[in-house]
């Protein structure tokens, strides 16, 4: 039994019980106060918002797939492109969902700038993947490990590529503290791929 079971089950007996009408509302202000003290926070809030995005969309997964960097939300000081990588990027943990046909990155909306809790950032069709591969902090590709092994925490970077509609390639890049859950996500590109190609 839980740690707050037996204060639930103590006041949802009194409230059934034949006691006294204040022992009743007494019992009643207790069980409405302690409700109250378990209001969500945002962690769960932005949980359920990811939950119901993916039921509204018909997602059949999704997974975690370490942190992206992405331009800060608002307006860009700069229409032009930003050759010199001076933007401001913003660093966030992105969740990928695999649809029917597609997959989205999604990220947790920015309390001062956005009123959703979950906002999409990109999207391409499974069938576009192309490939991805692992790179350390130099730039340098990696062999994933054989299997799951304790290792120290060390940057890498999972590249994912896809073909655009007119055949030339994009890519994203999501950085990760663990070489193997980093291969993780992306063994998990490679299987809703090739599901989305049979």
């Amino acid at each position: 039994m839980g740690f707050f079971d037996p204060l639930i089950i103590g006041g949802l007996h009194l409230l059934g019980s034949s006691h006294t009408g204040a022992d009743a509302a007494g019992a009643r202000v207790a069980f409405e106060n302690f409700r109250a003290g378990i209001a969500p926070d945002r962690e769960d809030e932005i949980r359920m918002a990811r939950t119901r995005w993916l039921e509204r969309n018909g997602s059949i997964a999704s997974f975690t797939c370490g942190v992206g960097a992405l331009a800060r939300p608002g307006p860009d000081p700069d229409p032009d492109p930003d050759p010199w990588g001076e933007r401001d990027l913003e660093p966030v943990p992105v969740t990928v969902a695999v649809t029917a046909t597609e997959f989205v990155y999604l990220r947790e909306g920015n309390e001062e700038l956005e009123d959703e809790l979950i906002v999409e950032v990109g999207r391409f069709p499974r069938e576009a993947f192309a490939d991805t591969r692992l790179v350390d902090a130099d730039g340098r590709p990696v062999a994933a490990p054989a299997g799951e092994v304790f290792e120290p925490a060390a940057t890498c970077e999972l590249i994912v590529r896809w073909r655009t509609p007119g055949g030339a390639h994009d890519e994203d890049g999501f950085v990760f503290r663990s070489l193997s859950v980093a291969a993780e996500a992306g063994e998990r590109f490679r299987r809703f791929a090739i599901a989305a190609s049979s």
